[in-house]
């Protein structure tokens, strides 16, 4: 089967315009660049998303969610995910509750990161348990997403200043 090819990561689609769970890989700008698609759930905290946000997976729990659906809500996935920090990957767009959408899980930054304190350059990048869809720099026994290739600019991660590295499920 043919990959997929001049995907407009920042679209959303409020039906499914591809399987939840597919992979696009663009080439030419970095071949080093993924993205997955999902279907995002505000979470029973309905928050809003903004591109950048970092996305957590939904698993099962008090609700069912469907494979691939994700929220910005940490509360939401950690209630329903039994292991903790469980990202997905980070938002290109602003979808609402029940859209679908792109997100980043390999390659530089495509949008910036929000991150609640400075991130050196060098330094890993882990989820901000305590700011919905933000990141800060590693402390210790979390999950790292990504790695600064240059400091952050107060609480911005600049496009392209940080390499995403994000396991696919």
């Amino acid at each position: 089967m043919a990959g997929l090819l001049n995907v407009d990561v920042t679209k959303v689609d409020a039906t499914a315009k591809y399987n939840p769970g597919a992979l696009y890989r663009p080439k030419g700008e970095s071949d080093q660049e993924e993205f997955v698609y999902v279907k995002h759930n505000a979470g029973s905290n309905a928050v809003t998303v903004v591109a950048g946000f970092l996305a957590y997976f939904l698993g099962a729990g008090t609700s069912t969610p469907e494979m691939y659906e994700v929220t910005a809500d940490y509360a939401s996935a950690t209630t329903y995910v039994t292991l903790t920090d469980l990202p997905a990957g980070f938002y290109q767009s602003v979808p609402g509750d029940g859209e679908f959408c792109w997100l980043q899980t390999k390659g530089p930054n495509r949008v910036a990161m929000l991150s609640a304190n400075d991130i050196a350059q060098g330094s890993l990048i882990q989820p901000d348990t305590s700011a919905n869809g933000q990141v800060k720099a590693y402390a210790s026994g979390v999950v790292v997403v990504a790695s600064a290739k240059a400091a952050d600019v107060g609480t911005v991660q600049a496009i392209g200043t940080a390499l995403i590295n994000i396991p696919t499920i």
